[in-house]
């Protein structure tokens, strides 16, 4: 017995509504950076190092709940700023930089010389105080302390490492601004006083994590 027409066009009608549900509810692909091997620097786990006489220097790719718990533990009741917006999708690239003076004269460095360079030809720099504010501040955070959070786990200006003493802090590029699938982060900065500024680059590809 043939179906009537009007029987068929409602599931039609169904299952194209099921499958149009199904996309909808599809998470974005999450990705994350993952270092790759580099003739200056050595790899551990998810960390690359830099090791000289006179600093040693690491750098970890972190993903969304690993730049969620830094931010905790720098600075007491904070909360994410840069967290994943509508739909669950990452919007910033993180990384948390320590550097140790092992040396005997201060080590100086410049966060917003540390660009982030692809083979696109896209140049990242790190956020620093006032941008991050400006992105920030009434669109995914309304608290009055933002400012003050922000400066204590995030990079902004010159950073002076006194000999035996070690800094870290979260360095981070928006991640909306470039698609490319191999990034390297440039180190141009390195110096200590009386001596030539050092550069380094360590690379890193992009990865599905989901």
């Amino acid at each position: 017995m043939r179906a009537p027409r009007e029987t068929l066009l409602l599931m039609a009608a169904l299952i194209g509504t099921i499958g149009l549900l199904g996309c909808a509810a599809r998470p974005p692909h999450q990705y994350r950076l993952v270092a790759t091997p580099g003739p200056n620097y050595t790899i551990e786990g998810a960390s690359a190092s830099i090791d000289t006489e006179r600093f040693h220097l690491t750098i970890v790719p972190l993903d969304d709940i690993g730049r969620a718990a830094f931010i905790r533990a720098k600075a007491e009741a904070a909360t994410d700023p840069f967290a994943p917006g509508p739909g669950g999708l990452s919007r910033y690239f993180t990384f948390r930089l320590s550097i140790e003076n092992t040396g005997d004269k201060p080590v100086v460095f410049q966060p917003q010389s540390i660009y982030l360079a692809s083979e696109m030809g896209d140049r990242l720099l790190p956020l620093d105080f006032p941008e991050a504010y400006r992105r920030l501040f009434g669109a995914s955070n309304s608290d009055p302390r933002l400012l003050d959070d922000l400066s204590k786990y995030l990079f902004d200006v010159g950073v002076s490492v006194d000999p035996g003493k070690r800094t870290e802090g979260l360095l981070v590029y928006p991640s909306t601004e470039t698609r490319a699938h191999r990034l390297r982060m440039e180190f141009s900065f390195l110096s200590t006083a009386g001596d030539s500024t050092d550069n380094y680059d360590i690379f890193f590809v992009r990865e599905k994590s989901d």
